[in-house]
């Protein structure tokens, strides 16, 4: 059967000397996994450039129920980027972004509020001329909403402690809770909207120290997920 969908690029594993498999998030079947032949090379056209992590596509695919591996029949870019692969900053962000919803999403069957979820959210941060340091934090948080462990939206003065094992704020500090200055940042990036992203000032270390509170959240809701490769390229490309 060929079936014509939108899709997102997720991950590329190089398979031999000139093809790869190709994970695309689908609008049409979710998570569906392509052997992509003549990448690499001057036959390869334009093929690898339209793999690139979060690459938004128009693909036709022949879908055998019976096969792991599915067959791309067209490929063509839905909307080409005019930011992302220009700035090293957006580069590393994608790149994480394209790492966790690899890991994350699981599904092969249609999940429309997902799709569009992270289909606006990566035309949107493209669309946007200047970088958005924070972009790759407020996604995470907005993205667990899907997951099924987005925060209780309860941060005020009152209850100005985040506990990460829970995803609510408490009017205590436990063991399991952020520092108050650390669950503000949190509190912020529930309530502020993307375009507001630039209120929070946060430095490169803070950055780090929120991107990873956030991972060891994700962890504690998703035990199996693993070491994520792209922080170490996340911490390079930020200055103070």
């Amino acid at each position: 059967m060929l079936i014509s969908t939108k899709a997102i690029v997720l991950n590329t594993l190089k398979y031999g000397d000139n093809a790869v498999i190709a994970k695309l998030y689908t609008q049409h079947s979710g998570i569906v996994s392509f052997m992509v032949n003549g990448v690499f090379g001057k036959k390869g056209g334009n093929k690898s450039s339209f793999l690139q992590p979060l690459s938004l596509l128009e693909v036709v695919m022949q879908v055998r129920n019976n096969k792991s591996l599915q067959t791309l029949k067209e490929i063509k870019v839905e909307i080409p980027f005019s930011t992302i692969y220009q700035s090293p900053v957006k580069i590393a962000q994608s790149l994480f972004l394209a790492e966790v919803l690899h890991h994350t999403i699981k599904e092969e069957e249609a999940n429309p509020s997902l799709f569009d979820f992270i289909h606006a959210s990566i035309h949107y941060f493209d669309a946007f001329s200047n970088n958005i340091p924070n972009f790759h934090l407020k996604f995470l948080l907005d993205f667990s909403r899907f997951l099924g462990f987005y925060p209780t939206n309860n941060f005020t003065e009152e209850t100005p402690f985040f506990q990460f094992t829970d995803g609510v704020f408490l009017n205590h500090h436990a063991d399991t809770c952020l520092d108050i200055d650390k669950s503000s940042v949190i509190g912020k990036l529930i309530n502020y909207k993307v375009n507001e992203l630039q209120l929070i000032p946060l430095n490169r270390n803070q950055r780090q120290i929120i991107v990873k509170h956030l991972i060891d959240y994700y962890k504690w809701h998703i035990p199996s997920l693993p070491l994520f490769k792209t922080t170490d390229v996340l911490e390079a490309v930020f200055m103070d």
